[in-house]
């Protein structure tokens, strides 16, 4: 029994060796415990928000809406990772590649944001996935794909869709966590990416001279799209339209004050006017800024903090 067990399964159980059909379906069974895996984290995620305003892996929400959008979203998937967890469990393996490559993404992305939480836990269950997905892959190769029962194609297709946004906002966040992609607050000087400082620089948007103290971008993929930031002498405000890149350079000097037009939500960014004094070019300049954490509102007193300090000289 034992000998039959050892070759069945390696590293303390967690590897499916794979010789027949069998193997197969032992090895994409496995994956349920993935599932189940993934329903307890998000359900910790859920509790976490409600009782502390914050998770493991996320800031705070910025408001009620991105509380309530977040605590939907948290419950929804530990929801689904148990249905598919007992689907698996029973027999239906349609579900496999999806929760494996989902438990994959949440690795790498736990690793980025959190890589104190998880550990041990996300080791198991990531060697579990991959077990489940060569189990997948060797389908064919073992002729179990002929053994499959009847699908359901309205099933297939929606699990498809919701499987591939969920992998692809993963993605998108880690992303964003590694300093690809715009962050969606308002960051600090020495917390923004190198890879975006550089992009600045290569733009001619930042000056080699230049100290960021704060910085927002609204750009979706590109922090170059659109964006400002504030130095110990001026503020910077960027914008890219249909190729052109125009940049304001608006000296602290020069500023009279600033006003809020529309404060920003959870899907809006806060609206502000820059008025010009008698010594500028200008009227007015808009500026956009995200509300996450309070960032807007960061942003906001450092830039009026060195007006104030101008105006006293």
């Amino acid at each position: 029994m034992t000998v039959e067990s050892e070759k069945r399964t390696r590293f303390f159980r967690l590897w499916t060796v794979i010789t027949d059909a069998q193997g197969v379906f032992r090895a994409m069974r496995s994956v349920q415990y993935v599932a189940f895996y993934l329903t307890f984290s998000y359900l910790l995620q859920t509790i976490l928000l409600l009782l502390q305003g914050e998770t493991q892996y996320t800031s705070p929400p910025a408001n009620s809406e991105q509380l309530y959008f977040e605590l939907g979203l948290y419950s929804s998937i530990s929801v689904l990772s148990l249905w598919l967890g007992v689907r698996i469990r029973n027999g239906k393996y349609g579900a496999v590649p999806y929760v494996a490559g989902w438990m994959l993404v949440e690795i790498v992305f736990s690793i980025v944001t959190a890589p104190w939480y998880g550990g041990v836990g996300a080791v198991i269950f990531g060697v579990i996935a991959v077990s489940g997905l060569r189990g997948w892959f060797s389908r064919k190769k073992y002729g179990v794909a002929s053994l499959a029962r009847k699908r359901s194609w309205l099933l297939i297709g929606c699990g498809t869709v919701f499987g591939s946004a969920l992998l692809a906002l993963c993605a998108f966040g880690l992303l964003i966590e590694v300093g690809v992609f715009p962050d969606l607050k308002v960051v600090s000087g020495e917390n923004l990416s190198s890879y975006h400082i550089q992009t600045l620089l290569d733009r001619g948007i930042l000056d080699e001279s230049d100290s960021i103290e704060y910085f927002y971008s609204y750009g979706l993929f590109s922090v170059a799209d659109g964006g400002q930031f504030l130095t110990p002498t001026k503020l910077v405000i960027y914008e890219e339209i249909e190729g052109v890149l125009s940049v304001y350079e608006l000296p602290y000097s020069k500023i009279d004050s600033v006003e809020l037009v529309t404060q920003g939500g959870f899907l809006e960014d806060s609206l502000y006017l820059i008025y010009g004094n008698s010594k500028s070019e200008w009227e007015y300049v808009a500026m956009f800024l995200g509300v996450e954490n309070g960032g807007d509102q960061t942003f906001i007193d450092r830039l009026n903090k060195h007006i104030a300090d101008y105006k006293a000289i």
